[in-house]
């Protein structure tokens, strides 16, 4: 079982809205997973979207802290990093990801 909570929308203002309410969503979807009888197994980070991955990495792992720094396109300016540190710190995972991927396993 898994679920896909899309992390990209066009647009910074609703892209930020997007990543304050993250949390939310997967929490929304974790129970979803819940609800139908399943227990989750893992977050996954899908860069840059669903339809055509290239980076998939389990979050909250080395692999994460690896493709965040070595992979991924970093900002350009200090306060651009300081914001995306800050988008990251509340999401729990990186504002640059396209979907997180919840997978779950039934009981």
């Amino acid at each position: 079982m898994a679920v896909t909570v899309d992390v990209y929308v066009p647009g910074r203002i609703r892209r930020v809205a997007g990543l304050l309410g993250l949390r939310a969503r997967m929490a929304r979807a974790e129970n979803a997973l819940a609800s139908s009888g399943g227990h989750v197994l893992g977050r996954y980070g899908v860069y840059p979207d669903s339809l055509s991955p290239t980076i998939v990495y389990r979050l909250d792992s080395a692999a994460a802290g690896y493709s965040v720094r070595h992979l991924m396109a970093g900002p350009r300016s200090l306060p651009s990093a300081l914001v995306r540190w800050a988008l990251a710190l509340w999401a729990g995972c990186n504002p640059s990801l396209g979907a997180v991927l919840i997978v779950g396993r039934k009981t």
